[in-house]
């Protein structure tokens, strides 16, 4: 079919006339066919999607179209440089994939009251899958009301007892005065907002790509121009953190979680999970490090 080369969230293609179309899968692009897309093919593609012709300025267009059991969005970015990118957000009836580790341990970062959770993968696509799959859990066992702030993926999941809105960056704001949630979550491309968000909200989920999980705190600091010696820039009085990690890896199904651990101010860092991938005793460590050096900085805080 016409995309049939996307095979699943976050798989997207890429047009530009006069240049090769090029395949994004799993966090990697690739080169699709021989040759350049012809000025007259990409013209005749974006005229199957958009009446209009390309915006001169502004925003992009946006169009979010259902095609062959998958929704798709297709966004034309304006002239001079053309592009038109067709992303696969989701396959029709597909469910969260399930967490599948130490049970104590993943319960004891869902059951946070408030502060700042930290879930993380390798890639985007598995980062923002665990980022799922938390929320699943989230939403069937708390009545929580979640805005998520997301750019792309499947967000439709059961909701046993919580909502879940879904917002792009210029509805931020709006959701949450309207909806005052107390789960506010962020993909990867709108960490950024994370930050500003622990003054409004008792939870803030936030997924971050790094490459295990002692590199999260870390990783999402820098997101913001912060570093780990500064803890009075983090308003997390009186609340805590958590993280946890996965390395993705199956498509459907359950993800295996390497690492969760909780800290508050006043409690240490608590972690079921005794065995990290590629780290053993030592990567085990290095997270305890990561979390005691933010506990610390809870307390100054406080």
């Amino acid at each position: 079919t016409r995309f049939g080369m996307l095979g699943g969230p976050g798989d997207a293609l890429l047009y530009r006339p006069g240049q090769a179309v090029r395949l994004q899968r799993d966090g990697q692009w690739q080169p699709v066919g021989d040759g350049a897309l012809e000025a007259g093919a990409y013209a005749q593609l974006c005229a199957t999607f958009f009446d209009a012709a390309a915006p001169s300025e502004g925003n992009a267009m946006h169009r979010v179209v259902n095609e062959d059991g998958r929704v798709l969005e297709i966004t034309r970015l304006r002239a001079p440089n053309e592009a038109l990118l067709v992303r696969a957000l989701e396959i029709v009836g597909m469910a969260p994939a399930t967490l599948r580790g130490h049970e104590p341990a993943i319960l004891e970062v869902l059951a946070l009251s408030a502060g700042l959770v930290l879930v993380g993968a390798p890639g985007v696509r598995a980062a923002e899958r665990l980022l799922h799959a938390t929320l699943a859990r989230l939403l069937a066992e708390r009545p929580v009301t979640s805005v998520l702030t997301a750019e792309r993926g499947a967000w439709h999941m059961p909701e046993s007892s919580g909502a879940l809105i879904v917002t792009r960056r210029e509805g931020f704001k709006d959701s949450l005065a309207t909806f005052t949630p107390e789960v506010m979550a962020f993909d990867v491309a709108h960490a950024d907002l994370s930050l500003d968000a622990l003054h409004a909200a008792p939870i803030v989920l936030c997924a971050v790509v790094a490459p295990d999980a002692a590199s999260l705190l870390p990783r999402w600091l820098a997101r913001h121009g912060l570093t780990e010696n500064a803890p009075n820039a983090l308003p997390l009085t009186g609340a805590g953190i958590a993280v946890m990690f996965s390395e993705g890896g199956e498509e459907a199904g359950a993800l295996t979680v390497l690492a969760a651990m909780t800290a508050t101010a006043t409690r240490p860092a608590k972690s079921g999970l005794r065995a990290v991938r590629g780290g053993g005793s030592e990567g085990e460590t290095a997270i305890s490090a990561v979390i005691e050096r933010l506990r610390a900085e809870l307390r100054d805080a406080a």
